[in-house]
């Protein structure tokens, strides 16, 4: 998508246009099930957009193959540049059966594109 313009226009054009997820607050639980993990061929890609400290974040969520191993790999951007960037952090935690992973890092910013930002292995990969 080639769209541009200021955060409240790209905020209401992946609302309205693209349906992106829209959530208020500073956590958030997600449960992915897929039947089989070693089926990425068709890889699967979410966004949910985050209002949080009067700030708007993306949350990636993405399957897909590294070299022949199928992952999973989610990061978060930061709606804005690079320096207001560096002044958050976050952590994701993915758990199960009382056993947790923890990423924690700063949000790259949104003028870093999506692959560059996942091609870098920037965030939690399983």
């Amino acid at each position: 998508c080639a769209v541009v313009g200021d955060i409240p226009s790209l905020v209401t054009h992946l609302r309205d246009d693209h349906k992106v997820d829209m959530h208020t607050g500073c956590t958030f639980n997600h449960r992915y099930v897929k039947s089989n993990p070693h089926e990425v061929e068709n890889a699967t890609r979410m966004l949910t957009v985050f209002n949080c400290f009067g700030q708007y974040f993306c949350l990636h969520f993405e399957a897909f193959q590294l070299g022949m191993a199928p992952v999973y790999m989610t990061f978060l951007r930061f709606m804005g540049d690079e320096t207001d960037a560096k002044n958050y952090c976050y952590s994701l935690e993915v758990g199960a059966s009382g056993r947790k992973l923890i990423f924690e890092g700063t949000p790259r910013s949104t003028r870093d594109s999506h692959r560059k930002v996942r091609d870098s292995h920037d965030g939690l990969i399983i």
